[in-house]
């Protein structure tokens, strides 16, 4: 009796033993399955999408910039001559003309030397006449005729160069438009080359871009 319970005990334990290893077997092999079931549904995970074939058409661009508004006839009106200015005929505003006077320097010193010209060169054409005649009769050589005449035609062309020069000290406008700066005063002391005023031609205004 003690013999054949104690094999009942041992066939029992065996058979406790048998079911648990198929019990964790089937619970491996769910969680193995589940495991196969989530990369099948990753897989088949289907995204929209939607094909055509190329074509060709219009698009449109911009950017965006900033710029200054400038006149492309801006001119720096320099003098062309030293001297103090005795007038100035314009201000800051002021609309002005082309050939239009801007101011005037002092003359008395030019127009000075140019009377003594204009009397030196009476003087030659006189000594130039009467060198002629005295070349034309014989009685004077060729050399002293052209001797007088080299020395009025010297003053000749002095005399144009004392006109230009009383010219430059008559600051005009080179364009018509707007005076927008003023760069002198009365009495203020104006040198060759420095700018008297600025004027500008408010009908070339534009804006420059560089895209």
């Amino acid at each position: 009796m003690g013999r054949l319970a104690a094999m009942l005990i041992i066939a029992m334990a065996g058979a406790l033993a048998l079911a648990g290893c198929n019990i964790g077997g089937l619970t491996a092999t769910a969680e193995g399955d589940g495991d196969a079931n989530g990369d099948e549904d990753r897989e088949t995970l289907a995204i929209p999408v939607e094909v055509e074939l190329p074509h060709r058409s219009d698009i449109s661009a911009y950017f965006e910039t900033t710029t200054r508004v400038e006149a492309e006839h801006r001119v720096e009106v320099m003098a062309e001559a030293v001297g103090r200015a005795s007038s100035i005929h314009v201000d800051e505003g002021d609309i002005v003309n082309q050939g239009d006077i801007l101011a005037e320097l002092d003359k008395r010193e030019a127009e000075s030397s140019l009377r003594q010209t204009e009397v030196q060169l009476r003087q030659h054409r006189t000594e130039l006449d009467r060198a002629r005649r005295g070349y034309e009769l014989g009685i004077i050589p060729r050399a002293e005729y052209e001797s007088a005449r080299f020395a009025y035609e010297q003053s000749l062309a002095s005399l144009e160069s004392q006109r230009i020069q009383l010219d430059h000290l008559t600051v005009r406008a080179p364009i018509a438009g707007i005076v927008t700066e003023l760069h002198a005063r009365t009495g203020s002391m104006i040198s060759s080359g420095s700018p008297l005023c600025t004027i500008v031609d408010p009908n070339s205004y534009r804006l420059v871009i560089n895209p």
